[in-house]
């Protein structure tokens, strides 16, 4: 797979909105675009399946962090995608979408809808991410395309259309057997709305943290060597 082309967007967001139907079906299969050398190896990364959904929730949680008046998240949804090579599914890769969704109400604000994507674009800028993507379109409202890629390989995806939602997409890792961890969700997501938790995990988890401690658990600025 050509590790320019690992990120796969999902369709119901590219249609900008969040279909219900879509967020329940939350395991799925799926392949990824190969405009490249279908025979390419995915490149080598740090983490692998067992260790990719703390990664991103890692990478989510460190993108939130000092958001101002953050409002806390709805929902929160898990893809598992296949990555392909030569048309089919590499049985050796796997890949992983995360996604935060805010509500209805909180994405129309101009707080979420527009502060965020200028904090965030800056931020990830700063950083010195890949911002390979920065798209605005339509109008009353602007919609709102971000993307930015760390070193690491993890994807961010922030999206402000009729619903304002945060992807972070882990690209293709090696397959371990599966997750070793159930990571509770951010930002005062309730288990009624965590819809990975119910279905990857069976709720085998604790009580997601208090919205407070969820938005920024890295007070002690303990970040991974990757630039994570």
């Amino acid at each position: 797979m050509n590790s320019t082309n690992e990120f796969r967007e999902p369709t119901w967001l590219r249609h900008r909105l969040l279909i219900v139907a879509t967020a329940l079906a939350t395991t799925i299969t799926g392949g990824c675009m190969n405009n490249g050398d279908p025979a390419e190896t995915p490149p080598e990364r740090d983490f692998d399946e067992s260790t990719a959904w703390t990664r991103m929730e890692e990478a989510a949680a460190k993108a939130i962090a000092d958001l101002p008046d953050f409002p806390g998240f709805e929902e929160r949804r898990l893809l598992e995608l296949s990555c392909t090579r030569n048309g089919e599914a590499d049985k050796d890769y796997v890949q992983f979408e995360l996604t935060y969704a805010f509500s209805a109400e909180d994405s129309a604000t101009d707080l979420v809808h527009e502060e965020y994507v200028s904090l965030l674009r800056e931020r990830w800028t700063d950083a010195g991410y890949d911002v390979h993507r920065d798209e605005t379109y339509g109008q009353s409202p602007v919609f709102h395309d971000l993307e930015a890629r760390r070193p690491d390989g993890i994807n961010y995806w922030l999206t402000a259309a009729n619903y304002t939602s945060l992807t972070v997409q882990s690209g293709c890792v090696k397959k371990s057997g599966g997750a070793s961890e159930c990571p509770p969700p951010l930002g005062g997501v309730t288990l009624e709305n965590d819809i990975a938790g119910r279905q990857a995990c069976g709720g085998a988890y604790d009580e997601p943290a208090p919205e407070s401690e969820a938005i920024d658990p890295f007070a002690s600025d303990s970040e991974s060597p990757s630039g994570g």
